[in-house]
């Protein structure tokens, strides 16, 4: 049984021990910290990175996005009277057999990771072996500060001579990886015990010590390599450059020291231990944090992004919501399935409000974007034919959680109208390599809409790669309708009926929106609906109908204003508990269908041939959990059912039981088992994965 979600206790990873999971369990499961900015800190329970993505202060640049990797690691040496040396640091390299090597092998000594309940931070302990004099307990803590990070030790136990600290940067894009024979990485003392350390971007930092004396010994770590790289089919392999050792002198009651870490002539200003600030999941925004382990996952999603409001000339900083971390920026569609479990569940409301009014000052031609430009933080794409409808439930949704009627009068409610006229009168997507973009249109025979071509991927299923599109999804697709009517129908409920004369204008269509709701909601069914199989259509154009079985169809069991009636979601949730419900998620394939792919590794071309015909989606619990509840009427019966359907999934963000991320969720699991373990891959940790399990968790009285 899962705790209860206000009991908040600390992330625990035993390596030694019967409760030990050994080296290979702490490498595969990973902590997160973010500062709220767009920047985190990430990394394994084990220490060594083994991802291009981990390091202990990845900010971003251009927030939120322009992330670099600035401090990859700290290697430390102890020094003790009578010469012992023992060595904390690990990195991973790959041996001449091809097999693992960890240089340091500091893993020897270490006991336990621990992510802290009451604090953004996360620690190793270790377990020190002197010669013939016990043992001596060492701790480092890792936090994340306003403007950096901050790296802190205590040795328990005289007798250390010295405690060497020995940086290990890059300065890099987090997505490449640097090599020795073109990254140019060069420092040059400040005063005392700072550094400042400048890249070849034009990317300078700040590293500090106080107390201790710097050292400089340059050089290059040659070959630290980044298994999940390889199981990624990427270059997983990098040069890693250190600037030398700060050395802390040590002291017969113990040693205390920190290195800290930021951005520029040193952003953190007076440096050592007691200037860091601890940090809120949701920093610089609206401050609050609440209990439990999904709540706390919820907030590392919630960033600041600077916008240039309509009618403004100045930049302003509102709130939008990160896909995931460690490498995606802001999607549309995954904020707007997000903002509800993210921000209404939380008590978020001037977040949400923040979000919604983002992406609603950058909405074209009836089109929010699909996300922004991970480089420009004023590049948006257009590519999506769910987001905006997504943006509209969500719209909807918080209007109905805050009541705030303001701001759907002032800005909210006409960019939902906008929205729904374009979509009822066409719009078109953007298209590739200057070529005009697909369309996004209403059939005026059944209100109903259709969208993209046999060449676009305007869905969330949107995997293509090499001019491959692996889930071709284009006509009439049954989320897209169902949201569309639901939209169509909640904007009338708002309106009383029909849309407010002010907003009519902006309907831009000559069939009236209650006509338009009237024609798409008798048409669904007749549509969508085979009595044959029991279950909905995927997608239909003039071809045909798909008859796969996926999870699409549980969002129009799900949504409160569907056209579905509760008979036929009956029917669709059994045939998806059947044939796609996982411990961990939906199925996007069940394992009998011709184009299942149950395995999600290898070069991207075959991770993405597998995205969506077989992996499995946490996500998509959200609309299976809610549409069981409405087709039970909500009743205790069904909720109980719904809440052990979830609680797998809540037990793998409030233990550390099994791979993956610690205290998040991941962005999809393999469909196949390895060894009858369920394999985490993907992003560790997901903004919509922690959000629908949350939504639905307190919707079932989690």
């Amino acid at each position: 049984m899962v705790r209860g979600m206000d009991e908040m206790r600390d992330l625990v990873v035993e390596q030694g021990g019967g409760a030990g999971v050994g080296f290979d369990g702490v490498l595969e499961r990973e902590w997160l910290l973010t500062d709220g900015s767009g920047g985190y800190a990430m990394g394994t329970a084990g220490y060594a990175g083994t991802r291009r993505y981990h390091g202990l202060w990845v900010p971003a640049a251009s927030p939120p996005v322009g992330r670099v990797v600035v401090l990859n690691s700290v290697f430390e040496t102890l020094v003790f009277e009578g010469g012992q040396r023992v060595e904390l640091g690990s990195a991973v390299f790959r041996g001449g057999d091809g097999g693992r090597v960890v240089v340091p092998a500091g893993h020897e000594w270490l006991t336990r990771c621990v992510v802290e309940a009451g604090e953004e931070a996360v620690r190793w302990e270790y377990a020190v072996e002197l010669d013939g004099r016990g043992v001596v307990e060492v701790v480092r803590r890792l936090r994340l500060v306003e403007g950096g990070a901050a790296v802190s030790y205590a040795v328990s136990v005289g007798g250390l001579v010295e405690l060497r600290l020995r940086p290990m940067v890059t300065l890099r894009d987090f997505h490449h990886l640097a090599q020795a024979a073109y990254a140019s990485v060069t420092a040059e003392g400040v005063d005392g015990g700072r550094l400042r350390l400048r890249g070849k971007d034009g990317v300078d930092a700040t590293l500090g010590c106080e107390g201790a004396r710097f050292e400089a010994s340059g050089d290059w770590w040659r070959g630290v390599w980044y298994p999940v790289e390889t199981r990624r089919g990427q270059d997983d392999a990098e040069d890693v450059w250190t600037p030398g050792e700060f050395v802390v002198v040590g002291r017969r009651d113990g040693v205390e020291a920190e290195v800290t870490v930021g951005l520029g002539e040193g952003v953190l200003g007076r440096t050592g231990v007691g200037t860091a600030r601890k940090a809120s999941p949701s920093v610089g925004l609206d401050g609050g944090r609440v209990g439990g382990w999904l709540e706390r996952a919820a907030g590392a999603f919630v960033v600041g992004r600077s916008v240039v409001l309509p009618g403004e000339d100045k930049r302003t900083r509102l709130a939008t919501v990160l896909a995931g971390y460690p490498w995606f920026a802001d999607w549309g569609r995954d904020a707007f399935i997000a903002l509800p479990g993210l921000l209404l569940e939380t008590g978020r409301f001037d977040a949400a409000r923040d979000v919604l009014r983002t992406f609603a000052s950058v909405v074209r031609d009836g089109l929010i974007p699909n996300r922004f430009d991970d480089r420009d933080p004023d590049g948006a794409i257009y590519n999506t034919v769910d987001g905006p409808l997504w943006f509209v439930h969500a719209a909807l949704a918080y209007l109905e959680a805050s009541e705030d009627r303001g701001s759907w009068d002032a800005w909210l409610g006409g960019a939902c109208v906008s929205v729904l006229g374009s979509y009822a009168k066409g719009t078109r997507a953007d298209g590739h390599d200057g070529r005009d973009g697909p369309r996004i249109c209403m059939d005026t025979a059944d209100g109903l809409i259709v969208a993209g071509d046999a060449g676009s991927q305007l869905t969330w299923m949107d995997a293509a790669y090499g001019g491959v599109v692996f889930t071709p999804r284009y006509g009439k697709a049954v989320e897209i309708n169902a949201l569309w009517v639901s939209g169509l129908r909640g904007v009338l409920g708002v309106a009383g009926g029909k849309p407010h004369r002010r907003l009519r204008h902006l309907w831009a269509c000559e069939v009236g929106m209650e006509e338009v709701e009237r024609l798409a909601a008798d048409a669904f069914e007749r549509v969508f609906w085979s009595e044959e199989l029991g279950y909905l259509f995927d997608h239909v154009t003039e071809g045909g109908a798909d008859v796969s079985c996926r999870p699409n169809q549980l969002i129009a069991c799900s949504l409160e204003r569907s056209p579905l009636s509760v008979e036929r979601r009956r029917a669709v949730v059994g045939v998806c508990r059947e044939r796609l419900l996982t411990p961990v998620g939906m199925r996007t394939l069940p394992v009998d269908d011709p184009e299942y792919r149950g395995v999600y590794a290898g070069p991207q071309f075959e991770r993405d041939g597998a995205y969506h015909r077989g992996t499995i989606w946490p996500w998509l619990i959200g609309p299976y959990v809610e549409g069981l509840l409405r087709a039970g009427g909500m009743s205790e019966a069904a909720r109980a059912e719904g809440r052990a359907v979830l609680e797998p999934l809540v037990e793998r963000v409030s233990t550390t039981k099994y791979a993956g991320g610690m205290g998040s969720l991941a962005e999809i699991y393999q469909g196949d088992q390895e060894g009858g373990v369920w394999m985490p891959r993907g992003c560790p940790a997901q903004a919509w994965s922690v959000a629908e399990v949350l939504r639905v968790w307190r919707m079932c009285g989690g």
